[in-house]
């Protein structure tokens, strides 16, 4: 049955590996309820998410770097004591440059978080894609961030639609 669905003739189950082999010029074939305007459209709010994330400059780039090198779990507090400035100083320039603390810690390891998740991947495979050093320290970040377990946030939002504006 599964060889007339996939148009193969050999299918196998408990093998060591996973694997599915097909021509390449399978990935040009439309899905039959392929729209090709709604395609472009998701594409451009794709690019447009990504442009908005890379552009990050001065102060709030500067944020961004320090969060992710951090790991996303540093604070308000540290990342000021690492640029030398007071955490006011931080907030205020930040809102000069039209954005918040939070704001930039969501976008740079929340946000890719919530994706993660909602996409079905296990709390464990996400703290790893994200480079968390253990499961708890990405659990704990992720209850601070949305206040709710990684795990329940999962299980109650899989499959949704993950595109921001």
């Amino acid at each position: 049955m599964f060889g007339a669905v996939f148009g193969v003739e050999e299918v196998g189950f408990s093998k060591p590996q996973s694997r599915m082999a097909f021509q390449a010029s399978t990935l040009e074939t439309l899905l039959p309820q392929a729209n090709l305007s709604t395609a472009r459209f998701y594409e451009q709010q794709c690019a447009d998410l990504m442009e908005s994330r890379r552009s990050r400059s001065g102060l709030s780039g500067r944020v961004r770097q320090l969060l992710i090198r951090h790991g996303g779990s540093a604070d308000q507090t540290r990342i000021a004591a690492d640029l030398d400035v007071s955490v006011r100083t931080l907030r205020r320039r930040l809102a000069e440059e039209g954005t918040t603390f939070r704001e930039l810690s969501l976008e740079t390891v929340g946000m890719p978080a919530e994706e993660l998740l909602i996409a079905s991947l296990t709390v464990e495979q996400a703290a790893d894609r994200l480079g968390y050093a253990s499961v708890s320290a990405f659990a704990s970040a992720f209850r601070t961030w949305k206040g709710q377990s990684p795990g329940h946030f999962g299980r109650s939002h899989r499959g949704r639609h993950t595109v921001r504006s």
